[in-house]
């Protein structure tokens, strides 16, 4: 962050001496460029002032500044999603501040970072679990990124698509997804994603708990002088990760403890949380709960403000233990009814995710094998899977709420679910069709 701070020092002592020159193509041309370099920096440093010298860049060169073209990666390893503060309503701040910059950067960068708005839109909108808006985004990222062939944001939003088949615990969707990306990087021998596609490869393994297929260097130590974070960021994440799952925890701590050093004044946003969430995760193993409340409350306040839950519940189990720690602590600072529902989300992620690792291990996934539901239980799940309330429910089917209530109980109890999304899970992975007509 220091040399990209540098950089921006530089940049704008270039415009302060352009701009005392006499008006001439070559001047235009190298303010363009200039204003268009102070808007990537600010969006590297998660800033929301890209916007104005987006602006004053296309002004100068309205047909494309000379330092971008559509062979440069855009976000590279790295997603898109960064909240520049803690604010209320920030995240729909900066869904709508993307979509007005590339009308701008669309010109000036000459097709580099085609489709960014739709991958940062299609982030935002997991992070808040909003998985039809979030699937609909990613798709447009792809679509409007080959027409320029920007692979990063092609890789990422299919990335983020496989993502949201894992949440919903459908490995073989999320397997193909990744399959996409493994073909499309390799058939087009895209050297500048290896990285990017090495990195999805162990997410997608990692969740699934089958390591030997993991690239086996992100368990390598790094050695010598290390690149900025821009180039490393998501690769320490993944590290780390791999290391903490093997069981090697005292390595994983070591390469997250390079990663905050990477980190420490400005960083990509979506690691920073995940480092604070797996920093947390380690010093409570390990004993030191001040250190860990103080982690904890960290990632607390990055997603609190904008309840972007799903962020926390991802870690599941993991989070639900670390939930009960910061009970029996009588933490201050915390809005109790938040986490609680954040527990309850990361229970049901978590019973999704021990779901799906069966079924990719090929293990039995019945539900309570041999209990069967009812015919009235059965239009119970069918309505409750259309989205109804139980009010509409007892009236379609001429009951009390109290009896839809009993209902859903039975339903809960015979297929081992927690809520109606897990009850609707589970009824679509044990092949129940009749259920979800």
């Amino acid at each position: 962050a220091a040399e990209v701070q540098r950089a921006r020092e530089l940049f704008l002592g270039v415009v302060d001496r352009l701009l005392r020159q006499p008006d001439s193509e070559k001047k235009r041309l190298l303010l363009g460029d200039t204003y268009a370099a102070l808007a990537d920096i600010a969006t590297y440093l998660n800033e929301d002032t890209g916007l104005e010298w987006m602006k004053k860049a296309y002004v100068q060169v309205p047909h494309g500044s000379r330092i971008h073209s559509p062979e440069l990666l855009a976000v590279g390893n790295h997603g898109a999603f960064f909240l520049p503060d803690n604010t209320p309503g920030r995240l729909e701040r900066m869904v709508d501040y993307f979509f007005e910059y590339t009308k701008y950067a669309d010109k000036v960068k000459r097709g580099c970072g085609h489709g960014y708005e739709y991958l940062f839109a299609g982030e935002a909108a997991y992070n808040r679990a909003e998985m039809d808006n979030a699937a609909t985004m990613f798709n447009s990222a792809m679509l409007k990124a080959q027409h320029t062939g920007q692979h990063d944001i092609i890789c990422n939003a299919l990335w983020g698509l496989g993502r949201i088949e894992l949440y919903y615990g459908n490995h073989k969707n999320a397997l193909a997804l990744l399959g996409e990306i493994i073909k499309y990087v390799d058939e087009g021998r895209f050297v500048g994603v290896y990285e990017l596609r090495d990195c999805a490869i162990a997410h997608f393994y990692m969740c699934l708990d089958d390591l030997d297929k993991v690239p086996p260097w992100l368990g390598e130590t790094t050695s010598g002088p290390e690149p900025t974070p821009i180039n490393i960021a998501r690769k320490l994440l993944m590290s780390a990760c791999y290391l903490h799952q093997k069981g090697e925890g005292a390595r994983a701590y070591a390469v997250l403890l390079q990663l905050e050093s990477l980190l420490e004044n400005r960083g990509r946003w979506p690691e920073k949380l995940s480092l604070y969430i797996f920093k947390a995760q380690h010093l409570m193993g390990a004993g030191d709960m001040a250190g860990f409340a103080q982690a904890f409350k960290t990632a607390y306040d990055m997603v609190y403000a904008n309840d972007l839950k799903l962020c926390l519940a991802e870690s599941g189990r993991d989070m639900m233990a670390m939930l009960d720690c910061l009970k029996r602590l009588e933490a201050d600072g915390y809005d109790w009814a938040w986490l609680e529902l954040v527990y309850q989300d990361a229970s049901s992620f978590a019973k999704r995710l021990h779901m799906m690792r069966e079924a990719y291990k090929g293990r039995d996934h019945s539900y309570r094998s041999g209990v069967a539901l009812t015919k009235r239980e059965d239009e119970t799940l069918r309505y409750l899977a259309q989205g109804l309330t139980q009010k509409e429910v007892g009236r379609l089917m001429g009951i009390s709420e109290n009896a839809v209530k009993k209902h859903i109980s039975k339903i809960y109890f015979k297929l081992g679910a927690v809520n109606r999304a897990d009850a609707i899970h589970i009824a679509t992975v044990n092949g129940l069709v009749d259920v979800l007509k």
